[in-house]
């Protein structure tokens, strides 16, 4: 791949003969765009390095720093296992673990508790109970 010219290189290409056949004030605009564009390309230069560092601030997170997990951005998903090819929840034949209840001897009071209204349409057992008698 071939580089391009800077510009100096490509001024130096012009004869002195050609330079002194330009205008004064063509002269001093090139001079002028030439500085111009040597500072934008040092600021140009500057921030590509602070993009560069804004990046890999922005990638970094608990799972590859000293970051602690409360600081990680709201999308950070970390990968806790692979897929297994089970589904979710209890798997069939699994023993569950409950807790037992305990005998009706060793309970010194029983209280019964029923619910008010049903949870689904906010109406009053009652009114069911009734209805469907």
């Amino acid at each position: 791949m071939q580089m391009e010219k800077t510009v100096p290189e490509l001024m130096a290409a012009i004869s002195p003969e050609e330079w002194a056949q330009v205008p004064e004030s063509v002269l001093e605009l090139i001079h002028e765009l030439v500085r111009r564009m040597d500072k934008l390309e040092q600021e140009m230069g500057q921030l590509k390095a602070e993009n560069e560092l804004l990046k890999e601030q922005l990638a970094r997170n608990s799972a590859n720093s000293s970051q602690p997990p409360s600081k990680n951005p709201l999308t950070f998903k970390p990968n806790r296992k692979e897929p297994s090819e089970k589904k979710r929840g209890g798997q069939i034949g699994h023993i569950g673990h409950e807790r037992k209840l305990y005998p009706l001897e060793m309970c010194q009071e029983i209280i019964d508790h029923y619910p008010q209204q049903c949870n689904l349409s906010s109406m009053k057992l009652c009114l069911i109970i009734k209805a469907s008698l």
